[in-house]
């Protein structure tokens, strides 16, 4: 194997790991707040709430985690990224003269 494929196959588990870990970590706070709710006789209106929220959760950070860890999707979204970027930072102006109509190209750079 090359050694860019062992850094991708590399950087492939380490996604996989967190995509792993991100259920683990948005299902365990509902069962424990529901838990001890249940063991205190207490309601708590936390536990309501978070169940819809944190349920939620790892179907909106997956697709995240793919993007980040997947070289070839992570370098596909830069350049579309990237490349909105340069086209929102260049505006094109003209400007009207006595002589003539000149256009000037106005580059902002951060």
């Amino acid at each position: 194997m090359s050694t860019r494929t062992k850094a991708q196959a590399k950087t492939l588990v380490h996604g996989l790991s967190c995509q792993i870990l991100i259920p683990l970590l948005c299902y365990i706070p509902i069962f424990t707040i529901y838990s001890y709710s249940q063991i205190k006789q207490t309601e708590n209106i936390a536990s309501e709430y978070l169940l819809t929220i944190l349920t939620c959760m790892p179907a909106l950070i997956d697709p995240f985690i793919s993007f980040y860890f997947v070289v070839p999707y992570r370098n596909a979204l830069l350049q579309v990224v990237t490349k909105r970027r340069e086209e929102e930072k260049t505006s094109v102006m003209a400007v009207a003269s006595t002589l003539s109509v000149r256009q000037i190209t106005v580059n902002t750079h951060s």
